[in-house]
């Protein structure tokens, strides 16, 4: 709560020194979008310390300040700009908004890697079918009463076979779920701080076309983008279990692994493809509470 406070007072005092001309050196240069070549971006100072783009920007992610930086270095049509000019009028007077998305922003900008997660948001799933999925259910089910049934004086035989039908199981499809498992360990993480933001911008009452259109892009056959990315952290999350050593044999009891990696992939075959579209909505939504501030 001490933390999240701090990031508040740093937004506000940021934005008093932005209104007094003493913000140069206090935020993001962009020069990595400067090109020496383009007609005007020198110099108008687009980029650059005390530049516009330092003027304006507070987007706490890339995809936040590549679209700020896009805007001002290509010209749109005149249905765009108004469509931009009528989002940010609505958005001008939304104090609460803009802090809050520089409260949450910092989780996001250190913790949620996007070009890995969009990779594999849009790698090929191969979701099994649900006879597969099942038939992990009924073994891992099947071990379980049987351990359960010998504790109790009953035999150890029917614990045998269930436990090599189950290794027999794994071992045919432990190639591809070491493949799943290795690809989503590093992109996944701090999907939680992802999910908080998303949630927040769900939240906000919008009117201005651009914004209702935004919105809509959070969604997936009606289901919010906050929802599915808060199922994908809760999968991570019970994933990383197998590391606690008193769960790890539980879990081989469980096929706890490969049961998650199927639930992953039909996450990724019904989701993975929004992952990019959630963050470049994200990133204009960013974009646009930058010139409101300003404005």
């Amino acid at each position: 709560k001490r933390l999240r406070t701090e990031r508040a007072c740093a937004h506000h005092e940021h934005a008093l020194a932005r209104m007094e001309h003493r913000f140069a050196g206090l935020g993001p240069t962009g020069e990595r979008y400067l090109d020496p070549e383009h007609p005007y971006a020198m110099h108008l100072d687009l980029f650059g310390r005390g530049s516009v783009f330092e003027l304006f920007s507070r987007a706490q992610t890339r995809a936040g300040e590549d679209r700020l930086a896009a805007w001002l270095l290509a010209p749109a049509n005149a249905c765009e700009l108004r469509a931009r000019h009528e989002a940010v009028d609505e958005l001008r007077s939304r104090l609460d908004l803009r802090e809050d998305l520089a409260v949450l922003g910092p989780e996001i900008r250190h913790g949620v890697h996007p070009k890995p997660l969009v990779d594999w948001g849009t790698a090929p799933a191969q979701p099994h079918g649900p006879a597969v999925r099942g038939a992990a259910v009924t073994l891992a089910a099947s071990s379980v009463i049987a351990i359960a049934a010998a504790l109790l004086g009953a035999s150890w035989l029917p614990v045998y076979v269930a436990i090599a039908a189950q290794s027999v199981f794994a071992l045919i499809y432990h190639r591809r779920v070491e493949s799943v498992l290795r690809a989503i360990d590093a992109p996944a993480r701090d999907l939680a701080q992802l999910a908080a933001l998303v949630l927040r911008v769900e939240r906000e009452p919008v009117s201005a076309p651009r914004l209702l259109d935004l919105r809509a892009a959070l969604e997936t056959s009606g289901v919010p983008a906050s929802r599915d990315l808060a199922r994908l952290h809760r999968l991570v999350t019970l994933l990383d279990w197998r590391r606690n050593q008193l769960f790890a044999p539980i879990s081989l009891l469980l096929l706890w692994g490969t049961q998650l990696a199927f639930t992953l992939e039909v996450w990724r075959a019904r989701c993975g493809h929004q992952l990019a579209i959630w963050l470049e909505v994200l990133g204009e939504l960013e974009a646009l509470c930058d010139l409101a501030a300003h404005a």
